[in-house]
């Protein structure tokens, strides 16, 4: 299931299109496009974000353990590989 948090998380519930703002951890970007993809196989994710250094200054310093441990991980790179950021 699609969600704003690593596994095991709480789901979102169905969507076709979603437009989420709020105080969300800084990689909650990130694990919606990397479980979006997982649901939907073949699918592209594009995560608009107000300044792109700005997120990566944010997953940065957030520092992520469930990231930081999986993102050489095959999977977790090819499903990385069909997130477009904007």
């Amino acid at each position: 299931m699609t969600s704003l948090f690593p596994s095991p998380h709480p789901p979102l519930p169905d969507f076709s299109t979603l437009l989420i703002a709020g105080p969300y951890h800084a990689s909650a970007p990130i694990h919606l496009a990397l479980s979006s993809n997982l649901n939907t196989p073949r699918s592209r994710t594009i995560l608009f974000a107000p300044s792109r250094s700005t997120l990566k200054q944010d997953l940065q310093r957030f520092n992520d353990s469930w990231l930081t441990a999986r993102s050489g991980n095959g999977a977790t790179s090819e499903l990385a590989s069909n997130v477009i950021v904007l």
